[in-house]
Formats: C-alpha cells, structure tokens, sequence
C-alpha cells in the first residue's frame, strides 16, 4: 500500500494578520497526505472546538466576528500517522484591533497631512507630513491606554 507523510499545501509559511475586531476572520489550512490527514486547530496551545461564534469548514478555521480575546498564536496541525514527523503544522499570529482604523486627511495651502490611529491595547497614532511631494515630517506616538481615556495629538512640520 502506497503511504505519504501529512504535510501542509498552503499557507507555505507562518503567517501574521491584522483585523478589526468585528470583522470576520479566516485562516485557512490546505493539507495533503496518504491516508488524507486529520487537521486540527489550537490557540495559544489550547485546541480548540466549534462554539459560539467559531467554526471549522473543511480544514479551514472561520471566526464570524472577531473580538479582542481572539488575538493569538493559531497552530494548525495535520496528522496521518506517517512519517518520522508524524504530523506537520503551520502557524499564524493573529492581532484584533480594538477600533476601526480611522484616516484623517487634512490639506491646507501646499501641505498635507495624513493620519492613521487604531488601537489594540495600546493607542498609536502615525503622521505623515508633505509638501510639493516631499516629506516633512512622520510621526509615530504610543501610549497605554485605560478605561475612559480621551487622545489629543498635534504635528507640526518645518521644512
């Protein structure tokens, strides 16, 4: 009888993906093998089961609408009981931002100002600054944030 060791098709490689939280997520898992692999899934080194808001279809892991809790080190593991391996895996590392990410676009006289803010346990804010399409200025500011909290931020740029 013709045998082959599990081994995972796609992803190639471990994988890492940002998504807003709400936001429906899908890691796929496309494993191949001789007898066909059982595919498993974990987080965090827990395995994991169908419930509430996740499921499984086929060897893929589907999470209708992803909240904080689901950021984490996903593992999919194929095994077939052949090879010296014994079952292959692959690995994602999934990051859920806490609020949608939001772009501030301001253009006054020559000079543009583009902003990204999101928040996924800390709060970042990134600036561009231009002028006549050349770089002013960037920047880059993080805090922790807690309960209630409000941001203000301010850029200048200087040629």
């Amino acid at each position: 009888s013709t045998s082959e060791a599990a081994r995972i098709i796609y992803p190639p490689a471990p994988r890492s993906i940002m998504v807003t939280k709400g936001q429906r997520l899908v890691l796929e898992c496309v494993a191949s093998g001789i007898p066909t692999p059982h595919v498993t899934w974990a987080k965090d080194g827990l395995e994991l089961r169908s419930h509430n808001n996740t499921r499984f279809l086929l060897s893929n892991l589907l999470i209708d609408a992803v909240s904080e809790g689901d950021s984490g080190t996903y593992v999919c593991q194929a095994d077939n009981g052949r090879g010296s391996d014994r079952a292959a895996t692959v690995l994602y590392d999934v990051q859920v931002f806490g609020e949608q990410m939001i772009y501030y676009i301001l253009s006054l006289a020559n000079l543009a100002l583009f902003c990204l803010s999101h928040d996924f346990g800390n709060y970042f804010v990134s600036c561009l600054a231009t002028r006549e399409d050349k770089v002013l200025s960037v920047c880059v500011q993080r805090r922790r944030r807690h309960a209630g909290d409000r941001a203000l931020y301010s850029i200048a740029a200087f040629d």
